[in-house]
């Protein structure tokens, strides 16, 4: 019998297939990767999942909560009084739906803008009188 048989022939041409498709493979997904790097899909995710609130604020006391109100930890929290970081004790991580509360110096007399700050969320800016 002269030439290869249509047997070796056919083994040959999955053998190529295969390796085309394992190379192909690891080609798209090295472009996807480039594209899309998961460190930046990750925050983006997370600050999709973050929530940060003001509760119970007394300007006349000088007393506020600040609650996570989303599904993930949140870390580097700061309260903010007329955008100056009121200096106190915060927690390292404030964990989904716990709260710290937070005592400063009343301000003086008139309108004044409190908000807390975390790595991956915020709070709205209130704005209250006292």
């Amino acid at each position: 019998m002269k030439g290869v048989s249509t047997l070796v022939i056919a083994i040959l041409l999955i053998l190529i297939s295969i390796s085309l498709v394992g190379a192909l493979y690891i080609w798209t997904s090295n472009v996807t990767f480039d594209i899309f790097p998961e460190d930046e899909l990750n925050q983006q995710y997370q600050r999709s999942r973050a929530c940060l609130s003001l509760e119970d604020l007394d300007a006349t006391a000088g007393m506020v909560n600040i609650r996570n109100c989303g599904l993930v930890p949140l870390r580097d929290l700061g309260f903010y009084l007329d955008n100056s970081l009121v200096s106190s004790e915060y927690p390292d991580i404030l964990n989904p739906n716990d709260a710290t509360n937070v005592t400063f110096t009343p301000p003086i007399s008139g309108s004044h803008s409190y908000y807390a700050i975390a790595d991956i969320a915020e709070t709205p800016v209130i704005t209250a009188s006292n």
